[in-house]
């Protein structure tokens, strides 16, 4: 199927004119709104995963949604004379093993507990240690 355009330029529209409802668009390739009066576009946009030129130019941007930078196949973003626009920080790719992972500590309350120096109770006990405390228990 052939690719969506979106055409708003020169239309003096405000953010309320642009629909919500364009990220349901899967097939838009091309959304021009130059020459309005944006001040942000709606972050349904960018669910739009096959937009590849976008040109928001001469309006009155003020921010861009951060998951702009999930347009994984847009060319060309022109956002020329906007001159409040502050772009959004690309993300930082995720790490493998960063997190909780990274530090290599249980973070389960059964191991907090015990690592406070209070009796882990039965409910937060990992099901292979209630079976260990089960035989014990049978032991005496």
């Amino acid at each position: 199927s052939s690719g969506i355009n979106a055409e708003y330029g020169g239309n003096q529209i405000k953010f309320e004119g642009v629909p919500s409802l364009i990220g349901k668009l899967q097939n838009l390739e091309v959304f021009m709104a130059a020459r309005n009066e944006l001040t942000c576009i709606p972050d349904s946009l960018c669910k739009c995963g096959n937009l590849k030129q976008m040109d928001l130019s001469c309006n009155k941007l003020v921010a861009l949604p951060t998951s702009i930078w999930e347009l994984k196949q847009l060319k060309n973003l022109n956002t020329d004379d906007n001159p409040n626009l502050v772009m959004p920080d690309k993300p930082l790719p995720e790490v493998k093993g960063s997190g909780a992972e990274f530090y290599n500590v249980d973070f389960s309350l059964y191991n907090q507990r015990k690592v406070a120096g209070l009796k882990p109770s039965a409910e937060t006990m990992p099901q292979k240690d209630k079976e260990a405390e089960r035989k014990k228990l049978r032991a005496r």
